[in-house]
């Protein structure tokens, strides 16, 4: 006799099963648009006041930090689909790297290393983390030593990637957002304030990541760029935006069943 769900050792209890818990209709489709429409409006109407807000961040910052005069922020220009768009770009002078950023660099990746093994067993993510960027280093010193000069990336390059990802994260957002948050059933004002906290944070956060990186740049040396642009320029950006993401999606209303 087969056994019925009453019958079995653990009770049975009804799971939502994603968007297949939720009734999809028109008018949701509809509001998606609206709302699409809405945010990539807000991206259009702000994008330069963000530009200019990141030029007088940086350029105040620079003298500060001592990584040269306010002259090295400067303007540039990128190309989306035919449309001119401003750019803020740094020059970031560094002397090529010598035989003692590599002693230091390979120090400090054996010191990451081995501190990683000092971390408790429930540490694992920060062990494999500090492992990473012990190896990183280590390859950053294998690279000066076999590879010719010049031929890795720059570290102004580095900053300047940083700042043109962050500005296309600026006009990716609305869209990310009408795939994956706006198919929930939230309520259109919290669709929207999540798109606005998104934009805010890579608004606000891209400068200070600048400055950050190119202040560790300039004060260790070059050969830091490989550790630091696999790192510490996208991955943070994507771990904020996930987390603002399970946040806001955190809220959606349970599906009646």
């Amino acid at each position: 006799m087969p056994r019925t769900p009453s019958s079995t050792r653990f009770p049975l209890t009804v799971q939502p099963r994603g968007l297949r818990s939720y009734v999809w209709r028109l008018r949701d489709t509809l509001a998606l648009l609206a709302m699409l429409v809405v945010a990539q409006g807000l991206v259009v109407a702000a994008h330069d006041s963000i530009m200019q807000g990141w030029h007088h961040m940086l350029a105040w910052a620079w003298p500060r930090l001592d990584l040269g005069s306010a002259e090295l922020v400067a303007w540039g220009a990128t190309d989306v689909a035919g449309i001119s768009l401003p750019l803020v770009v740094v020059q970031l002078p560094m002397p090529a790297p010598g035989p003692l950023a590599a002693i230091f660099t390979g120090y400090l990746a054996g010191v990451l290393w081995l501190f990683s093994y000092l971390l408790p067993q429930d540490g694992l993510p920060l062990r494999y983390f500090l492992r990473l960027a012990g190896l990183l280093c280590a390859a950053s010193v294998l690279g000066w030593l076999w590879l010719p000069p010049g031929s890795g990336m720059s570290p102004q390059a580095v900053v300047n990637q940083l700042l043109m990802l962050g500005m296309g994260l600026l006009w990716c957002i609305p869209l990310l957002h009408a795939l994956v948050l706006y198919i929930f059933p939230l309520p259109l004002g919290r669709q929207f304030m999540a798109t606005v906290h998104a934009l805010a944070l890579v608004a606000l956060s891209v400068p200070l990541q600048a400055g950050a990186i190119a202040w560790l740049l300039v004060h260790t040396n070059s050969l830091m760029v490989l550790p630091l642009y696999l790192l510490a320029t996208f991955l943070p950006q994507v771990v904020i935006q996930l987390g603002l993401y399970g946040y806001f999606v955190s809220h959606t209303p349970h599906p009646a069943h």
